[in-house]
């Protein structure tokens, strides 16, 4: 405890002022005995900086003795590793090289036993080193040799691979406690910008100001600690400097700054003291981080980093609940208040009880001790040497404009950058959005508005659990296994989650009225919430795994370029507020939910193509040291998540060649005949090929998949046009897509037509006169044409272009063998409501869609009967599907089989069930009936969110009434009516024959 005390604040003034003798370090004690190694510096026991150290001169060195209880040390293997070149060290991976840093005692994010190790932790191969040392076991206490630079210098070290004073080395309930603090102190300060929402009606009628105005003490706040991070983070990095003065001077600040802020009286005085209280507020918000890296090892750093995230996203989430009530029973002011009260404290913890924790400054420190103690001015520290060579332009360097070179100069950085403002901004729109909706839809008071909020927590409860649990079965296997690996492979959960934000957004945006609950509108923030903090939790771990050596640089400009955004969100959050009715303001949170789903393509970007968005061979060759930073290729990431250069042969495809095109071609195009020269044509090749048995093609077989394989027969290598030429390719799948889809249409559709259909259906007053032939030969012409636009589709995924794999090691994992079929239902269903509700528009519905809804009461011959271009725009979400998801080979060709089924399904007129879910029969014909209803595919999810579901009649399901005339005479009247509003003109031809309904 004393330790702890000493090395708080507090404890260094008590030192300052009493002269060291209160709370002194062990080199100031009568006692201490000084290691051999700093009072025989020129003997055997100080090797160079480049040699191997001895083990008998190792077992030489005394420490100190130890004061307070420590963590075991790590094994002999990390001294071994320690000393050794880099070339031996080296692990079994592509190395990155990267350029040595003047600042070499920068943060840590390993658990270091000496200083050589700190200083190499700046490449990703130093990295994969120091994951495999995290994980090693640990052993008895061993002393640590010292190091001889070539000009004399003896670099100062820890004494023993246990010393007390190595952060890594301290006790679990001392890490603990900086733990708590730095969670809290992160809280308060992010609290601060939402607990200001609730007052913001206060400030309006207190200042007589416009909202938009009084929201700038909100807007300024988040400003304000963006910025601050870019001076304060390069502080903390100086060692002389460490990290606990930017804390404690910029906190004591903060706190000072709540009492005038609570009290002055005009609007100009309130949005600048929030401006100051958001910028000195935030040091914790980009280096705290940093401060838990010095504390923790590599593979305990993530679950630590998710609590951090944790305390920063649940914030501004509790501020609203902590002043939502406080300021409707007092006034706009008490949530100021409450900031003092609650910070007060927690400064007051962090002066007596936060010890510094930079490894730089503690090193430099005791450097300075020794050298007093013992009289020997060649004791110095590593980050002593950095220190000497800072210049103000060096530090103004790092500060100001590395940031901007980082994302400048390598997109993926830009592209994370970006995409994390972007989920930033959504989430600061809530502080603006909630009131809207909750006061003016629901009729909540501040204090019920404020607990809307509790969704969030919740939300990032649950994310972190998530997390936690994939880190432990997953991650940390996967790299004790098989290494650190990519930096992408950091961003493999985001790649799931990045659909939560849009749809969580959707179903806030469609359910936030009063004649839904609004719980459903919360369970939509809470799915929201979590694709953003899991989305923010994975850049984070992957920024600094990227570009080790500038990763404070990396989140200080990650930091940096949230706040334009989270301005932006808020601004456009106001516009709602502007708009009279409720539809304008559903409409500003659908286009929310809709930019953010346009953007949700960007981590599949990052884990699509890795290497090319990193810096390019010829830019890594120019001076500027950050394009010097990658010399090499970095690891390529798994097959599914690669573009391949070669061809693939597809299952369908590989059957189809072996087994009829194969022959087809070598008679029609004999690979003795070129069918490019002498204006050669199919008519002319008339004679087939009497022998295979010379190959001359240069294409090899490769089976399409491992589960079997079928010998191609000679004639596989008698053509001009190999299996991998893409010509032949491209018409082979637009002959398979025709033929197979006829097919399909015409088995499963008369199977439904022979023994599912109810033939009393042709009496009814809306049946078409001949309309099963009219409906067949709608099909007929759609699908040879659809074929054009689809076979392109299908030859992307056959030569390499898509994520389909084939056995499951290929693939994300076995458990994704059982997600891919749900992830498949939900995105295509959600991608088809939103085509085909837009098929319905005015402006293209007569030209595109009428040919569909030409059969009011459609037969299973109609599934397949549209406009060819309605047909293929509908088919659209499950060709990208497997551009952006992984899907494995087989399960693809089934889903196919599947939809083409379900099409016919639910045009069928069987309703065997009235599931509120399942957008079966029974659904699609209330859509033929009623046209504006029910635009889903499988579920109704989506059109009862956005407000376009309709319940099939109760009398569509007893047998008597469904095929009475009176219900029929019902129903022709309603599509009557419909027809006129829609159409205008009805020119369809009912049975019996009649002549055409004229309307106005």
């Amino acid at each position: 405890m004393s330790a702890l005390i000493r090395d708080a604040p507090f404890g260094q003034i008590v030192r300052y002022i009493t002269n060291n003798r209160v709370f002194p370090y062990p080199e100031e004690r009568s006692d201490f005995q000084i290691p051999a190694a700093y009072t025989h510096h020129a003997g055997s026991d100080v090797t160079r900086l480049d040699s191997e150290t001895s083990s008998a001169s190792a077992t030489n060195s005394q420490g100190p003795a130890v004061e307070e209880a420590v963590y075991p040390d790590p094994d002999s293997v990390l001294e071994k590793l320690d000393t050794q070149s880099e070339d031996e060290n080296s692990p079994n991976l592509e190395k990155l090289q990267t350029i040595r840093t003047e600042h070499t005692a920068r943060t840590q994010i390993s658990r270091v036993g000496t200083r050589t190790a700190l200083s190499r932790s700046i490449s990703r191969a130093d990295l994969e080193q120091q994951f495999s040392l995290a994980s090693v076991e640990r052993g008895p206490s061993r002393p640590i040799a010292l190091e001889r630079r070539e000009d004399g210098i003896i670099l100062v070290d820890w004494y023993t691979t246990d010393d007390p004073e190595n952060p890594q080395n301290w006790l679990f309930g001392k890490k603990l406690v900086i733990l708590v603090q730095i969670l809290m102190y992160t809280m308060g300060v992010y609290m601060g910008s939402a607990i200001y929402s609730p007052s913001i009606p206060g400030v309006v009628e207190r200042f007589g100001v416009e909202m938009g105005a009084a929201s700038l003490g909100l807007s300024m706040y988040v400003l304000a600690y963006g910025i601050g991070p870019l001076l304060f983070s390069p502080l903390s990095e100086i060692p002389i400097i460490g990290r606990n003065p930017p804390y404690i001077i910029s906190y004591a600040i903060f706190v000072i700054l709540l009492v005038p802020t609570a009290l002055v009286d005009n609007l100009a005085g309130l949005v600048v003291l929030r401006f100051l209280q958001g910028f000195f507020g935030s040091p914790c918000l980009a280096t705290g981080g940093a401060t838990l890296q010095d504390i923790y090892s590599l593979l305990q750093l993530p679950y630590v980093l998710s609590l951090w995230a944790f305390a920063a996203t649940c914030g501004p989430a509790l501020g609203p609940i902590i002043s939502g009530f406080s300021v409707a029973a007092k006034n706009w002011r008490w949530s100021l208040w409450e900031m003092l009260w609650m910070n007060g404290p927690i400064f007051l913890s962090l002066f007596f009880l936060l010890p510094e924790t930079s490894s730089a400054n503690i090193l430099l420190r005791r450097a300075q001790r020794l050298r007093k103690l013992t009289g020997n001015p060649a004791l110095k520290s590593q980050s002593e040497i950095d220190q000497a060579s800072l210049t103000p332009r060096a530090i103004a360097t790092e500060a100001l404009w590395r940031p901007f070179e980082l994302m400048l100069l390598d997109p993926s950085i830009a592209f994370t950058a970006v995409y994390t403002a972007i989920v930033y901004g959504i989430f600061y729109s809530f502080f603006e959005a909630f009131p809207l909706v909750y006061t003016l839809q629901y009729g909540f008071n501040l204090g019920e508005t404020g607990l809307t909020f509790l969704s969030v927590t919740v939300a990032v409860t649950l994310s972190v659990a998530w997390y936690w649990w994939y880190i432990y079965s997953r991650v940390n296997p996967s790299i004790v296994l098989h290494g650190l690996g990519a930096p992408e492979r950091r961003l493999r959960p985001a790649l799931f989650v990045t659909f939560f934000v849009p749809v969580g957004l959707l179903v806030f945006a469609w359910t936030s009225r009063a004649d839904v609950h609004w719980v459903v509108s919360c369970i939509g923030i809470g799915i929201t919430t979590i694709g953003i903090f899991l989305i923010i939790q994975c850049v984070f771990l992957y920024l600094p795994l990227s570009y080790p050596q500038y990763a404070a640089s990396l989140f200080a400009g990650n930091d940096f370029l949230r706040i334009p955004e989270s301005q932006g969100h808020g601004i456009s959050a106001l516009v709602a507020q502007w708009l009279s009715a409720d539809g304008g303001q559903r409409l500003e949170r659908e286009r929310v939910a809709s930019s953010s789903a346009s953007e949700s393509a960007v981590p599949r970007r990052q884990l699509l193509h890795p290497p090319s968005l990193h810096l390019s061979p010829q830019r890594r060759c120019c001076p500027c040291p950050v394009l010097r930073l990658v010399k090499t290729p970095r690891i390529t990431s798994p097959s599914y998540l690669t573009t391949a250069a070669t061809t693939n042969m597809d299952i369908v495809l590989e059957l189809a060649d072996t087994f009829i095109f194969d022959h087809a071609y070598a008679k029609l195009l004999p690979a003795a005949t070129s069918f490019l020269a002498a204006n050669a044509t199919f008519s002319s090749l008339k004679e087939e090929p009497t022998s295979f048995a010379l190959p001359v093609a240069t294409w090899q077989y490769e089976p399409a998949t491992k589960y079997f394989s079928i010998q191609p027969s000679p004639a596989a290598y008698g053509s001009a046009w190999p299996r991998d030429d893409w010509r032949r390719q491209l018409l082979t799948l637009y002959l398979i897509t025709w033929l197979f889809g006829v097919l399909v249409y015409y088995v499963f559709a008369s199977a439904s037509y022979f023994f599912v259909f109810d033939k009393a259906t042709f009496a009814h007053p809306r049946y078409l006169k001949n309309q099963i032939r009219l409906e067949m030969k709608q099909a007929n012409i759609a699908f040879p044409i659809m074929a054009i636009f689809t076979a392109p589709w299908f030859l992307a995924e056959v030569r390499g272009y898509s994520k389909l794999y084939d056995a499951t090691e290929e693939g994300p994992g076995a458990w994704y063998n059982w997600l891919q079929f749900p992830l498949f239902v939900c995105f295509t269903d959600f991608c088809i409501y939103w085509i085909h509700r837009g098929l319905h528009h005015k402006s293209i519905y007569k030209t595109l869609h009428k040919p569909h809804h030409k059969w009011i009461m459609p037969t299973p011959f109609a599934s397949h009967a549209f406009h060819p271009l309605d047909g293929y725009a509908q088919g659209l979400p499950y060709h990208i599907f497997p551009f952006i998801f992984p899907l494995q080979k087989f399960a693809y060709v089934a889903l196919f089989i599947f939809v083409n089924i379900w099409t016919v399904l639910i045009h069928d007129g069987e309703y065997a069930h009235n599931s509120p879910i399942i957008n079966g029969a029974a659904c699609h014909t209330m859509h033929h009936l009623y046209f504006n209803y029910n635009y889903g595919q499988f579920t109704t999810l989506w059109d009862r969110m956005g407000g376009s579901y309709r319940k099939p009649n109760d009398e569509l399901f007893q047998k008597e009434l469904k095929m009475c005339q009176s219900e029929w005479a019902k129903q022709a009247k309603a599509v009557d009516r419909m027809v006129e509003e829609v159409e205008g003109e009805d020119d369809r031809k009912y049975e019996p024959d009649v002549e055409p309904k004229k309307v106005r």
